[in-house]
């Protein structure tokens, strides 16, 4: 398995819509699945709006929940895109590739973070993507 992180999206809106539409923002068929993790909704157009209020009312949300306030501000713009990809002759379930992608977040502290992922089958090895 391959990891790439990827450049820095311009927003959340912009990736989903890229990893959802394509570059055309029209098609949607190359996608194998979506999920979502630690949000109410499945849907990621959703999920990226939802990421993005909490990312840009980070601070509010951590003062209203009551957390410690000290340390340093937290600056928006927080959007982390990274795929995982399998060789050419790797023919990975949705199952697997699901799970390798869940794996990844824990490993990286990122498990407990609100997270969606693409699965594409757009090219000849299997890859999700992760933001």
């Amino acid at each position: 398995m391959i990891v790439k992180v990827h450049k820095r999206p311009d927003s959340f809106r912009s990736i989903a819509r890229y990893l959802t539409k394509g570059r055309g923002n029209v098609g949607g068929e190359s996608v194998s699945f979506t999920d979502t993790g630690n949000l109410y909704t499945q849907d990621i157009e959703t999920a990226a709006r939802v990421m993005a209020y909490t990312d840009q009312n980070s601070e509010v949300l951590k003062y209203k929940s009551g957390q410690n306030m000290s340390g340093e501000k937290q600056k928006a713009g927080a959007v982390y895109h990274y795929s995982l990809s399998w060789a050419h002759d790797e023919a990975p379930s949705n199952d697997h590739i699901r799970q390798s992608a869940l794996e990844t977040l824990e490993v990286l502290g990122l498990d407990r973070n609100q997270f969606f992922m693409v699965a594409h089958n757009d090219t000849k090895h299997a890859h999700v993507h992760v933001v």
